[in-house]
């Protein structure tokens, strides 16, 4: 009996290795390695990303409104500001004043806010690509 439960002991815990390692998720931006404080991981399909170190990233500023627990982005390209507004637990963002709905809501992970990472850069004006095989995400923005 107790060898029984070893061996099923050592497939449970090889298996939540392997989804452990299956969420490792490379991202590149402009072919650089992008480098985030908490790692991106994968909600329901989507790639979540620490919402600070994504926007910065990109040249975007974030504050932070404590009593409405969102998330304030802008970003300026040439004379046009874009402004995102994402609040914790919504399943919906403001880009501008019009709402958009989120592929997954933003959440808090360690102390990050995370979101999904394609809301992030397609509504900055990037290019988004998926590779499944990697396990990467590439964007351009250039």
């Amino acid at each position: 009996m107790k060898r029984i439960l070893s061996v099923l002991i050592i497939c449970i815990s090889m298996l939540c290795a392997v989804n452990v390692s299956a969420q490792n998720v490379n991202i590149y931006l402009n072919g650089e390695e992008l480098v985030l404080d908490t790692n991106a991981y994968i909600n329901n399909d989507r790639t979540m990303v620490p919402l600070r170190g994504a926007f910065e990233a990109v040249g975007a500023k974030v504050s932070w409104d404590a009593q409405e627990n969102m998330a304030i982005v802008a970003k300026t390209e040439a004379e046009d500001t874009t402004f995102i507004f994402v609040q914790i637990g919504s399943s919906n963002a403001f880009v501008n004043s019009e709402q958009v709905e989120l592929d997954a809501p933003s959440e808090i992970v360690n102390d990050r806010t995370m979101v999904p990472l394609r809301f992030i850069m397609e509504n900055l004006g990037a290019m988004v690509n998926w590779d499944a095989q990697t396990n990467s995400v590439y964007i351009v923005t250039e």
